[in-house]
């Protein structure tokens, strides 16, 4: 008879939407998780919701900022310490680094890659300011990188280790169309930062010995979820 090895899993911004979906579909397989959220808070109310659903055995929370190096060591340490190696790490967090002034709007944007919007519609669907771009830029891009640069030495004690990374419709470099250029280029810049990031781990020497481990990003459909209204 085989011997059962037991598999571990970190998932970053897993407090709501499909991270959180992902932690629970990976608890249900039998897979330990750690929930990761910015927000202790919410992170620990995702972590009751889903030990009530029976999933207790399975699933421990660990708050993580992946824009603060202290904050991902943190994490790596408790992995460590608990684990001893990490199998599966789902790079899921991540912002729009916009304002949405209409929700409506920007749905239809999206959905129709900016063919149905007017040019004064195109122009006042998003609000976006310098900060907020910078922030998004170390969310989805350095915070990916540097999560994947801190965890990577305990997945390669796995035996089958996978890293997953969730980008956005938004992120791919197919949806750009001329009314996007032309009147939501800071959503092409920053959206795109995000898959970018996931082409950009072939930078990373240490990735030779796990080239073989890394998935294909996979791209999520709008959804009606609070992520909707923040980005696609």
């Amino acid at each position: 008879m085989e011997e059962y090895t037991e598999r571990y899993a970190v998932v970053t911004g897993a407090n709501k939407g499909i991270g959180f979906e992902i932690v629970k579909q990976l608890a249900s397989a039998g897979i330990k998780v750690v929930l990761t959220a910015r927000d202790e808070k919410r992170g620990l109310h995702a972590l009751e919701t889903l030990k009530a659903s029976g999933l207790s055995d399975f699933v421990v929370f660990h708050q993580l900022d992946v824009a603060d190096a202290a904050s991902v060591a943190s994490l790596a340490e408790f992995v460590k310490s608990r684990f001893g190696k990490l199998d599966i790490l789902v790079n899921n967090a991540g912002i729009g680094g916009i304002e949405i002034n209409d929700g409506d709007l920007y749905t239809k944007l999206i959905m129709t890659k900016g063919a149905a919007l007017s040019d004064e519609e195109s122009r006042r669907v998003i609000t976006q300011t310098l900060e907020s771009a910078k922030e998004c830029i170390q969310i989805n891009y350095y915070g990916a990188k540097r999560t994947f640069e801190y965890l990577l030495p305990l997945l390669q004690l796995s035996d089958s280790p996978r890293v997953v990374n969730v980008s956005s419709r938004a992120g791919t470099m197919e949806s750009s169309t001329p009314c996007m250029e032309e009147n939501q280029r800071d959503i092409g810049e920053v959206s795109t930062h995000k898959f970018k990031s996931l082409r950009s781990f072939q930078d990373v020497g240490m990735l030779l010995d796990l080239v073989n481990a890394i998935e294909r990003s996979f791209e999520i459909p709008l959804l009606q979820l609070e992520l909707s209204l923040s980005f696609p």
